[in-house]
């Protein structure tokens, strides 16, 4: 296969798979939107290996536009206490400016 060809190929695997997420897009998409706005706080991302590592990136990019986020492995967040200072770095234990931080399941 020639490159052009095999370029082309790869790009119109590509416009599938954007037509797919675009037709794919319900209210869900809008609910966790509006949430991501609403919200209060930092934004907590989880995962383990590869969805792990996707996370870590997502967080990144959140915080690149200004949004504060932190990724957090999942196997962390049953640690038995986890505590969000608010200077955003995080700490297990108490500190004199620290508040109480407890996942939930999300509702998206």
């Amino acid at each position: 296969m020639r490159i052009l060809d095999e370029a082309r190929h790869v790009l119109r695997v590509e416009l599938r798979a954007l037509q797919s997420t675009i037709d794919a897009l319900d209210e869900r998409f809008e609910r966790a939107m509006r949430l991501l706005r609403q919200r209060r706080g930092k934004i907590v991302v989880t995962g383990v290996g590869k969805s792990g590592l996707i996370a870590q990136k997502i967080a990144a990019t959140f915080n690149s536009t200004g949004s504060v986020a932190v990724f957090m492995h999942k196997s962390e967040r049953r640690s038995s206490r986890w505590w969000a200072t608010t200077n955003h770095a995080w700490r297990s234990g108490p500190t004199r400016r620290s508040c109480w931080w407890r996942p939930r399941k999300p509702t998206i």
